[in-house]
């Protein structure tokens, strides 16, 4: 945890729904959203706003707009799903979509 709420952190996406906050300095433990946002390659990172996950549903939104939906916390092959997202990111350019979907990192779909 670097802070509660400071705005120096611009580029340190936001953790939903991540259980209790603990003090500044601590480390959160056994949050599906610190583990999404601690695997997010850097060429990713900046470009995320907050990661979230509400039961079997994990996604992360991204800074230009929309989100990407990575599925069950529980199951994602986390790399190869944020490799497709970070694929499918890039590819889009400017262009901002409402969704990427990697729960079949292979397969992922674009929503308009």
């Amino acid at each position: 945890v670097l802070a509660d709420e400071e705005p120096f952190a611009l580029y340190v996406p936001e953790l939903v729904n991540a259980g209790p906050l603990p003090d500044a300095g601590a480390t959160i433990e056994n949050s599906d959203a610190a583990r999404i946002a601690g695997a997010l390659p850097e060429s990713l990172t900046g470009h995320v706003s907050s990661v979230t996950v509400d039961g079997p549903d994990a996604r992360f939104a991204l800074r230009a707009g929309g989100e990407v939906r990575l599925g069950d916390p529980a199951t994602i092959d986390l790399d190869d799903a944020l490799a497709a997202a970070e694929a499918v990111r890039a590819s889009l350019g400017d262009r901002v979509v409402s969704y990427i979907d990697v729960r079949v990192p292979g397969a992922p779909v674009v929503g308009p």
